[in-house]
């Protein structure tokens, strides 16, 4: 399907249901329409080579296979939320926070520690290679969630979410369990 397609899915799904998480709705519709749930064809077996995490944004991709989201996931935190469940993972380096941030158009986004390939690890690190100050860059991280103006990339079928010169990337993922959820996979500065 073509790109205008899919942001005309998105457009209509965000008319039909104002005020109410359509993420999931979003994706449910892609798959059937490529192919069927668990077709491979929607997320990441539709971008072979993707890589969780890879800082690049805008659905640059890489020549390595991505790691299962259940291997990336380790310990999950609880009872932190937003900018919280940031500081708890950089602070325990390690496992994730389900539902870390909320918002009304996407729902829950999962916040993952990852390693140096994928997650919030590989994005401080790649942010630490731009020399960017990855203790005050990661102060707004919740802040550009929670309150950025969230558009979907037609080409990646990504939610890109922006606030004051920073973008998240937002992508689906589903595990081994048949479990859907949308995780931040990048976290760049877009103007400096």
């Amino acid at each position: 399907m073509t790109s205008e397609i899919y942001e005309l899915i998105f457009r209509g799904l965000k008319a039909k249901y104002p005020g109410q998480a359509i993420g999931p709705r979003f994706h449910a519709v892609c798959a059937a329409l490529d192919g069927g749930e668990g077709s491979g064809k929607f997320g990441h077996e539709g971008r072979p080579g993707h890589v969780v995490g890879s800082g690049e944004g805008g659905g640059k991709t890489k020549n390595k296979e991505y790691q299962p989201l259940k291997k990336l996931l380790g310990k999950e935190f609880t009872g932190v939320k937003g900018q919280k469940a940031v500081e708890k993972l950089l602070q325990e380096k390690q496992g994730h926070v389900k539902g870390a941030f909320t918002r009304q158009d996407i729902g829950d986004i999962d916040l993952v520690w990852g390693n140096e390939k994928q997650g919030l690890c590989h994005i401080l690190a790649r942010r630490n290679q731009e020399g960017i100050d990855t203790g005050e860059f990661v102060m707004s991280l919740a802040d550009v969630i929670e309150n950025g103006s969230c558009v979907l990339n037609p080409n990646t079928k990504r939610f890109e979410i922006s606030k004051s010169g920073k973008k998240a990337i937002i992508d689906f993922r589903e595990d081994e369990t048949a479990s859907s959820r949308f995780v931040l996979t990048a976290f760049l500065i877009t103007k400096k």
